[in-house]
């Protein structure tokens, strides 16, 4: 189990800042790029987010932007791009269907990758959460199956601008501690609490030897008070 640091909004805004990338088109055929493809489905509000971006070689290689003959499509739409981690191309859907990433490399050179809402677990929130205490550690238990060795859950209190997160990575966990104790940001009155299970899978189809992954994300949020 992990807590993060609370980010105020400027901050994120600095983890959110523009990074350095190499176009496709220099680089010969011969060197494979690594998929990092995501796909978040967001049940409150019946939408899907979808998100993809490219490595030199491997996942800590150099970020690509795909020109000339390489391209990417999300159910066949064009998505949009912006040099900002941690995806390059994002589109969002209405409804929650099946998202089919279609990466091409070069001509004749296709790769095509799939995700589902049956790739992850539920993680709902019951109703009887409706309040987070200052000053004290509140454990949540969502409703739905124990970690498996591939998924990690991410709960979140959103207030005025700024967030704080808590994860739990370990299989087989049934809730996660939301330690209040240090809080520095929060304050009473509302806020939105977000829960996100993720499951990391490997991909069907890969760019040579750079490999890459696929994170399929269930998604539910709410309002609750904090005291």
């Amino acid at each position: 189990m992990k807590q993060i640091v609370y980010l105020p909004f400027f901050v994120l805004l600095a983890l959110l800042s523009s990074c350095s990338s190499e176009e496709s088109s220099v680089l010969p055929s011969s060197v494979p790029f690594y998929q990092d493809l995501s796909i978040t489905y967001d049940m409150t509000h019946n939408k899907t987010h979808a998100g993809a971006n490219f490595n030199k070689n491997k996942s800590t290689g150099e970020n690509i932007k795909l020109t000339a003959d390489a391209s990417i499509r999300f159910n066949n739409e064009i998505p949009n791009y912006a040099n900002i981690l941690p995806y390059f191309y994002t589109y969002t859907f209405n409804g929650t269907d099946k998202v089919t990433f279609t990466f091409t490399r070069s001509k004749g050179n296709v790769y095509v990758n799939s995700g589902s809402l049956e790739d992850v677990n539920e993680a709902e929130i019951l109703n009887t959460y409706t309040t987070f205490y200052l000053n004290r550690k509140n454990d949540f238990f969502w409703f739905g199956k124990a970690l498996e060795a591939n998924e990690q859950i991410q709960v979140s209190l959103e207030q005025n601008g700024g967030i704080s997160y808590w994860y739990n990575y370990e299989a087989g966990s049934i809730s996660v501690e939301i330690d209040l104790t240090e809080n520095t940001i929060l304050q009473p009155g509302e806020a939105t609490f977000t829960v996100t299970r993720t499951a990391t899978l490997p991909l069907k189809e890969n760019n040579g030897t750079a490999g890459g992954q696929m994170q399929v994300s269930y998604q539910r949020s709410k309002t609750v008070t904090i005291q």
